[in-house]
């Protein structure tokens, strides 16, 4: 075959690979419509049925009409030896009899195996009930056995003989020996036969129903989150048939949410019990040394306890040993319990607790699930626990049978920290720990009703004096501006920045009352004069509100958690004036007795500490010089600096418009332009000065603690051995604002890619909105100033409106205020505020609070004005009831609503409350009508979150959807939104979604070099898709091999994944010589390091490393610079402090490594490198010059 032909054939497959890959670009299109359109029918569905549920439902089953009814009551009575079912137990057995799917949230103690269990007796056939824990089975199990009614136990302690009798039952074509079937989700996951012989079970009709008792544990975003419980989302496609009753005590609406979405039930009842518990009582008891804690403790087991049950929970297995011991010393009948015991001594503590040989339980988490013990008297927390899911469900053992029970915390400063060290590698654990942290200095609101807020509860319950909050008298309370203290604080921590030093919180407290070390502390600082117990509770406040954050440090023994100035307060810093009075106060709760003395307090203000923000903000800042450019000829040997200021001339010059020397720019901008082409046409016909391949490693962090490190354990000698180069081994940052995320959260591998494949720091919309907010840019943003520019020119009226609040999930009343200072700032007449009230993610009655808020800000800026209140229930419904929608139309344009004023609008609110109106549901109330919308208005919509402002914008900007239609819409408005809302509506954007420019893919594919792309299936479209910034298609040159994972049903089942078969591609692409450059990923550390297994991800870790050594080999024999790093971490860190698996993120650094080249690691002083630092890297290792306009990390050789 001559040339000819080969060239007319490779055009053939060239044509027909662009077909197909464009074809692949609208199935993804397609795809991802079908999915949306899914989500709305499964959100309509969810919504539909949780407000019927919660509204309707519960009086539609809970009666005594149904064919089962009198037999379900004769059980209650005769088996189990009750006289009336409580509350909700009735609906939820009525609701599961008739094939509801249903989720049930009950107190602890509140009855909710009872709604399984006689169900269980009256359908007849199999009830499985999935159990995280084998002692909370077999309690049950014999308090079953003691009923006398039939049930098995199959787990890891069943007998062969047993579990063969099982399976065997479950296949028979009759009856079932025993009705309820208890297995763990473990046991569940990874037995076939059980699996199999569950299905021959649904098709005989003999499988009634699943129960998920604990269901919250399915939920990334519950406390105890359990891998193996995300396995069960099968059961719905297995058994479609098969109502699900999902029982758990602790779950927020998030976590009820998003378990709803893994198990498939969207569509399910939800029966919410009120977490309210009257016999409770709570108290928080503050101590200022645990020395002695256990004596205080004894004293009151010998006193007050005498003869009673009890528990006390501690933070450490350590603890719970040495606490035990020491009151057992004392005479007082008590054991330790934790996971380190065996599973014999630790049923034998139980039974000998629960027949009253024991007066006390020593224990941590592990114990408690379940337990049935009614008579507990007490619970005692020697040490604050981690969330206020745990507090919740652990102060639940006590008083189940209604009578008065205590449940004591004992408060100590220094347990913030020993809890931080353990849980801030895990999701949310540091916000989960900080929310407890507020319960226990908050000593103003009622315990109860703090419990109550937390979990979405509507709070209607007196406390009764039943919480030492309210047992205090409230004149006791009063509230300070500790302004000074934060600065005083702040003076610390710079000095000791400046020393080269770092504080923990011990040494931060005795530095800021004149103790410690002399110098470490600064010259004009002054003791305070108040004791150190108040001075610790305010470092706490500062710490959980932003003002100070924590920055953690290994050792080989430990971590350390030091104290730094927070975001917030850096934010103050460089936002606000002097004058500026709200940036003078930070208030703070105290009770009187302890207070900050007069002299103290009048320092406030005195000074004001100016500390530059973090280097990340520095890299965003837009610096507009007036450059200088003297043109030189057209020279290809011009330096890189001459044409990198090139590269940015035609920018600056759109940025200095009305700079004094605009008229020389304007000269030689066409000299500038000419450079450029020259530059461009010589690169393209240049070759590389280095081939190089880099990989990309999934979920391979970095962590000095060996313990539960699968990286550490594994065999890897090809990248320990390139660590030991210090030369050519660094570390990166792949982790909060590094990478474009909030402060302090772990990466993830889309965004991983996004930063390595662009380099530069790829920012999510609200950080990009909130370093806005912080650097007071809000009133440059192009978008908004276009509004402000409609606005003036038709009516001189700009109105906003979106939620306002500061929940954080829609949308934050500082976006609106930095809005209103704009829009004042570029000179429009009048702005008018609508109101959308949250009580979802905020407190149900905390509306009042942000409008007052909304009021004082219109009145210190004197601009801006509160127009109308309304729910999101009417505003933001997502669900097609369009008759809401109507409602809140109706009364941002006809003013239909309740009438008040700005003077009397409070009043109003608080009047909805009383009448049982809280913010979600509030209609609309009209308080300015001057601002109700007209035509030529323009409207700007504040909510960056997408989903639940969709159909009001399309209503107000596109198209209504009302029937009867609405007549006489105002004409000629425009609507432009904080961020894009869905892709096909045409409103302008103030932040419209990033498509990063000149990322490294597309800079090769520039300079007409071939590039190869590869990973296997589970990872592709991080090496395609994210690494090229959200380009679908592939860039000219671009060559993409898929390959195939395994098809298993998780991949411990097969650690080393297609780890070799990725290696072998990449080897083969090296041998080709055929690529400057190319990259892959290796997906086993992070997709097996998911399933939470730790030897399994061992292995996966030194398969990894296997394949990294063939690629290495291939780059030595080919003359290849190999480049190393990850996206995250995650196989470093395995287990919790509980033992479990933990199968998130994390957030240390990843390693980068460089090798077969002279090149060393040269890291820019005062930089920390990260992840947008290696396309620059790789750029400057190739030869090719580096687009400095777009990709603004640095090089680090």
């Amino acid at each position: 075959m001559d040339c000819k032909q080969l060239n007319i054939k490779l055009n053939n497959y060239r044509n027909e690979l662009q077909t197909v890959q464009d074809q692949i670009c609208s199935l993804r299109k397609r795809a991802k419509t079908l999915s949306e359109e899914i989500v709305l029918i499964e959100s309509s569905l969810q919504q539909s049925l949780s407000n019927e549920g919660n509204d309707c439902s519960v009086k539609r089953f809970n009666t005594t009409d149904f064919y089962w009814s009198a037999e379900a009551q004769s059980l209650l009575n005769d088996v189990f030896k009750l006289e009336n079912f409580r509350s909700f137990q009735l609906s939820t057995i009525n609701a599961t009899m008739s094939g509801y799917d249903v989720l049930l949230i009950m107190p602890t103690g509140g009855g909710k195996s009872l709604c399984f269990q006689i169900t269980a007796l009256l359908s007849k056939g199999l009830t499985l009930i999935i159990s995280p824990m084998i002692s909370l089975m077999e309690d049950q199990f014999d308090q079953l056995k003691t009923l006398g009614i039939a049930a098995k136990i199959f787990n890891s302690t069943t007998s062969k003989e047993e579990a063969k009798d099982i399976i065997q039952s479950l296949g028979n074509n009759g009856s079932l020996s025993f009705n309820l079937l208890y297995v763990t989700p473990e046991k569940l996951a990874k037995s076939k036969t059980l699996l199999s012989q569950l299905d021959k079970c649904y098709r005989n009709k003999n499988f009634k129903r699943i129960v998920i008792d604990e269901v919250h544990c399915c939920s990334h975003w519950g406390h105890d989150f359990r891998i193996d419980y995300q396995f069960l989302g099968v059961m719905r496609t297995q058994f479609p048939e098969t109502p699900i009753l999902g029982l758990t005590a602790t779950a927020t609406p998030q976590v009820i949410s998003d378990c709803q979405k893994i198990l498939n039930i969207q569509g399910c009842f939800v029966f919410k019990d009120s977490f309210f518990r009257p016999n409770l009582k709570y108290f928080i008891e503050r101590i200022e040394s645990k020395t002695d804690l256990i004596d205080t403790i004894a004293k009151k087991l010998k006193n007050r306890y005498l003869n009673k049950s009890g528990l006390i929970y501690c933070l450490t297995i350590k603890d719970v040993e040495e606490v035990a011991e020491r009151l057992s010393s004392q005479g007082i009948s008590a054991a330790p319990y934790h996971a380190s015991l065996t599973a014999e001594r630790r049923n034998r503590i139980y039974q000998r607790w629960m027949q009253d040989k024991l007066q006390v339980i020593v224990a941590t988490i592990a114990f408690g699930m379940g337990i049935n013990k009614k008579d507990v008297r007490f619970v005692l927390h020697y040490s604050m626990s981690k969330s206020f899911e745990n507090y919740y469900q652990e102060t639940g053992r006590a008083g189940r049978d209604g009578e008065p029970a205590d449940c004591i915390l004992y408060f100590h400063f220094n347990d913030i920290f020993r809890a931080s060290t353990l849980v801030f590698g895990e999701r949310n654990g540091l916000s989960n720990l900080y929310a407890m942290v507020s319960y226990c200095i908050n000593r103003s609101v009622c315990r109860k009703e703090q419990i109550a807020n937390y979990f979405g509860d509507d709070w209607k319950n007196q406390c009764d004096s039943c919480c030492d909050n309210c047992l205090r008298a409230k004149n006791s309370i009063k509230t300070i501006n500790i302004i000074n203290v934060m600065e005083s604080l702040s003076l610390i921590l710079t000095h000791a920045t400046q020393l080269n030093r770092r504080l923990t919180s011990l040494k931060l407290v005795e530095i800021w009352l004149g103790k410690g070390e002399k110098k470490l502390r600064p010259n004009n600082l002054k003791t305070p004069e108040f004791h150190r117990e108040l001075a610790e509770e305010i470092i706490a406040f500062l710490l959980i509100n932003s003002y100070l954050q924590e920055e953690f440090h290994f050792t080989p023994y430990s971590t350390i958690s030091y104290v730094q100035i927070g975001p917030k307060w850096l934010m103050r810093l460089n936002t606000s004036r002097i004058d500026d009075e709200s940036a003078k106060r930070i208030d703070f709760l105290y009770i009187e007795n302890n207070s900050i003395s007069k002299q103290n307090e009048a320092m406030r203000n005195r000074f004001w500490i100016l500390i530059r923000l973090p280097k990340i903000y520095d890299a965003l800042e837009h610096r507009h010089h007036h450059h200088q450019h003297i043109h030189q000829s057209q020279n290809p040997n011009q330096s890189n600096n001459d044409q990198n200021r090139n590269l940015s001339i035609e920018q600056n010059y759109s940025q200095t418009k009305k700079s004094p020397q605009t008229k020389r720019l304007k000269r030689i901008l066409p000299k500038c332009r000419a450079c450029l082409n020259y530059r461009d046409l010589h690169q393209k016909m240049s070759s590389p000065e280095n081939q190089v391949c880099l990989i990309v490693i999934d979920g391979w962090g970095i962590s000095e603690i060996k313990q539960g490190n699968a990286i550490a354990n594994a065999e890897t000698p090809v990248m320990s051995g390139l660590a030991q180069n210090k030369d050519q081994y660094c570390t990166l940052d792949a982790s909060g604002l590094s990478v474009g995320l909030p402060d302090g959260l772990m990466g993830n591998s889309e965004v991983g890619h996004l930063n390595i494949g662009a380099g530069r720091v790829i920012y999510q919309d609200i950080v990009r909105i909130n370093l806005d907010v912080e650097r007071k840019a809000m009133r440059m943003n192009a978008s908004f100033k276009e509004a402000c520019e409609r606005a003036k020119s038709y009516n001189g009226r700009l109105l906003f409106l979106g939620l306002i609040s500061d929940g954080g999930v829609h949308a934050h009343i500082d976006h609106l205020f930095a809005l209103l200072e704009a829009a004042k700032a570029n000179q429009v007449p009048k702005s008018f505020i609508h109101f959308f009230s949250d009580g979802r993610d905020t407190s149900p009655t905390s509306g009042i609070e942000y409008i007052k808020k909304v009021l004082d800000k219109t009145k210190e800026i004197n601009y801006g004005s509160l127009s109308t209140i309304m729910g999101r229930y009417y505003a933001m419904d997502r669900d097609k009831r369009w008759e809401r929608i109507r409602i809140a139309v109706d009364g941002l344009i006809d003013g239909i609503g309740e009438k008040t004023s700005s003077e009397n609008v409070i009043d109003c609110v608080k009047n909805n409350y009383q009448n049982g109106v809280t913010d979600e549901f509030l209609k609309p109330i009209i308080v300015d009508a001057e601002g109700l919308i007209t035509e030529n208005d323009t409207l700007v919509f504040i909510n960056y979150r997408a989903d639940r402002v969709r159909q009001i914008t399309e209503t107000l900007g596109l198209k209504q959807y009302f029937d009867p239609p609405k007549e006489n819409l105002p004409r000629n408005i425009e609507l432009f939104t904080m961020t894009e809302y869905k892709k096909e509506f045409p409103f302008k954007q103030l932040y419209p979604s990033v498509v990063p420019k000149n990322v490294l893919a597309e800079v090769i594919s520039k300079a007409s070099w071939p590039q190869f792309h590869t990973a296997e299936t589970e990872k592709y479209a991080h090496v395609t898709f994210f690494f090229n910034g959200g380009q679908e298609k592939a860039f000219e040159g671009e060559e993409r091999v898929m390959v195939p994972s395994p098809k298993v049903a998780t991949y411990d089942l097969q650690p080393e994944m297609n780890c070799a078969g990725v290696a072998e591609e990449m080897a083969k692409a090296i041998a080709s010589k055929r690529y400057p450059f190319l990259m892959c990923n290796f997906a086993p550390p992070d997709m097996v390091g998911h399933t939470g297994k730790y030897e399994p991800t061992v292995r996966a870790c030194s398969a990894t490393d296997k394949a990294i050594g063939v690629i290495k080999k291939a780059c030595e024999e080919n003359n290849y610079i190999l480049l190393i790093t990850a996206d995250h971490g995650n196989a470093e860190k395995m287990f919790d402090d509980k033992g479990g698996p933990l199968t998130s993120h994390t957030t240390n650094r990843v390693p980068f490594c460089m090798y077969n080249t002279d090149f060393k690691f040269n890291l820019p002083p005062d930089h920390n490198p990260a992840l947008c630092d290696v396309a620059p890297t790789v750029l400057k290792l190739l030869g090719l010059t580096i687009p400095t306009e777009d990709m603004t990390g640095k090089i680090l050789i």
